[in-house]
């Protein structure tokens, strides 16, 4: 673009329009990225058939190519759109002797791209500010509890198998919690958290989102699942009327608890959660 900048006069002086003359260049820059994306893409499929590579990264690729691209077009046709309401404002005289402020418009430009950087890292770095004083509370609660610990999967608890000693030791596991939580010498705790992550990726923007940001209150949602013992480990006060039945669940009942800007919404969180449970149950 820079380069049309001192034959525009002339152009201009023949009758050429403004936009025609930068929007030729941007044909040209469409030209080649049409040009590098089909090369890239068939690379793309060459290396998949050659190394074997799933489809997901082919399909990332491709998402990635084309991300590239449009972003080239958009800095092309930006630097059009610049060019041609700058050259306005300039005398004829000068764009013909070639007396164009090209300095003063990549100054101009470096200056808009300085600001859209520091928009974008103060944009960031509050999101992960906030995500990290999280994590700093929730890890100093947690120290805090010397005699909690995570039950974590491996790989084998993942597909245990299905046979005869597989079996007995899901049976002896679920029997020793079930002894544990009904004498009030244990109690269980579940966040869809780790859920979460692995559905949004574990680089995912998405898993900074504080826990008060995140607004999904459904069954796999930002949710905590307990036992009873939990409200009263955590010095958590609920009515008398409610701790006397969370104390007397039989199988397939369970108490639900809503913060205060969701009781209006009582009947429909209480019909989903009932929905969930008995598709578990089924």
């Amino acid at each position: 673009q820079i380069s049309q900048l001192r034959s525009s006069g002339i152009r201009l002086i023949s009758g050429e329009k403004r936009w025609s003359i930068f929007l030729r260049p941007v044909g040209e820059d469409l030209k080649g990225i049409a040009v590098g994306f089909s090369l890239a893409g068939v690379l793309a499929i060459l290396m998949q058939k050659i190394l074997s590579l799933p489809t997901e990264s082919l399909m990332t690729i491709g998402a990635g190519l084309l991300s590239y691209n449009l972003i080239l077009m958009l800095i092309s046709l930006f630097f059009a759109q610049l060019f041609a309401v700058g050259i306005k404002k300039i005398h004829l005289m000068q764009i013909i002797k070639g007396q164009v402020p090209v300095r003063g418009i990549i100054i101009l430009i470096g200056q808009l791209f300085a600001v859209i950087i520091v928009m974008l890292g103060i944009g960031s770095s509050l999101k992960y500010s906030q995500a990290w004083q999280q994590h700093r509370i929730g890890e100093e609660a947690w120290s805090q509890e010397r005699q909690l610990v995570i039950l974590s999967t491996s790989r084998e608890g993942m597909s245990p198998g299905f046979d005869k000693q597989a079996q007995r030791q899901l049976r002896t596991w679920y029997q020793l919690m079930d002894l544990a939580v009904s004498e009030q010498k244990a109690f269980l705790s579940r966040h869809q958290l780790i859920d979460r992550t692995l559905q949004n990726g574990m680089a995912s923007s998405k898993n900074l989102t504080t826990s008060t940001e995140w607004h999904d209150y459904s069954p796999n949602g930002n949710i905590l699942i307990v036992t009873p013992q939990y409200l009263e480990r955590q010095n958590i006060p609920v009515d008398t009327t409610i701790e006397q039945k969370m104390n007397h669940l039989d199988v397939g009942e369970f108490v639900l608890l809503l913060p205060e800007h969701l009781r209006l919404e009582e009947e429909q969180y209480k019909s989903i959660f009932e929905d969930d449970l008995t598709s578990r149950m089924s």
